[in-house]
């Protein structure tokens, strides 16, 4: 397996640096169990994944394993510290779920952008445990949006985002407003959640976002 690993090297090289060349990417984290030689336990690691968007024509993912959850590791891997460093590290868009794992990234030049996936998943936490009206249209508004990428999904370059913005913008403008008194106790509910730090899911699952960026997304449906 280490002999392998060993050969396959310069291909990831190479479509790291590849990954490096795009202003748009997705990050991720994802635990794993990780056994140690001589401590007969396992530890929780971490799978870190890169890829292009969707949208891009070239389709290329890199997965990283580290034995810690730390935001050092993406930030070597965009090459603004360790070892492969350097002057000009990559400062493009980031797409994150909101880990706070990412921010001194973003404090060095890289465009944050949010998962609106993982921004979803709030209201409907709000609408399925409290009834929240607010979640409900919410969750309502999110379906409207995805409604439109289905529409343009096979809509290269321009055309796909002039429909966007025919679309989306003018709905987003359109939506009902929220109901202040209900929005205000939804936002009761997220401030007394214990802690503000992330519960990472199994393998294949998504960490919930931390309470200010859950307050944050609530504030900006009103």
């Amino acid at each position: 397996m280490g002999e392998c690993g060993a050969q396959l090297q310069p291909l990831v090289y190479a479509l790291t640096a590849e990954l490096l060349r795009h202003a748009v990417l997705h990050a991720g984290e994802t635990p794993v169990s990780m056994l140690k030689p001589g401590n007969k336990k396992t530890h929780k690691a971490y799978m870190w994944t890169y890829c292009t968007t969707s949208f891009d024509p070239v389709k290329a993912v890199v997965f990283n394993f580290a034995e810690t959850r730390s935001g050092e590791n993406v930030r070597s891997f965009l090459r603004q510290d360790g070892e492969q460093a350097c002057e000009l590290g990559w400062t493009g868009t980031l797409v994150t779920d909101g880990f706070s794992g990412y921010k001194a990234t973003f404090e060095r030049g890289v465009t944050e952008a949010g998962c609106v996936a993982h921004a979803r998943r709030i209201f409907h936490e709000l609408w399925a445990n409290h009834g929240s009206k607010v979640g409900e249209q919410a969750l309502k508004f999110f379906g409207a949006l995805y409604d439109v990428e289905r529409e343009v999904a096979d809509a290269d370059g321009q055309p796909g985002q002039a429909r966007r913005a025919t679309t989306i913008a003018p709905g987003s403008r359109c939506a009902a407003p929220v109901d202040a008194p209900a929005a205000a106790e939804d936002l009761g509910r997220l401030s007394h959640r214990p802690g503000d730090r992330l519960q990472p899911q199994p393998l294949g699952g998504a960490d919930a976002l931390p309470g200010r960026r859950r307050r944050a997304d609530l504030e900006q449906l009103g």
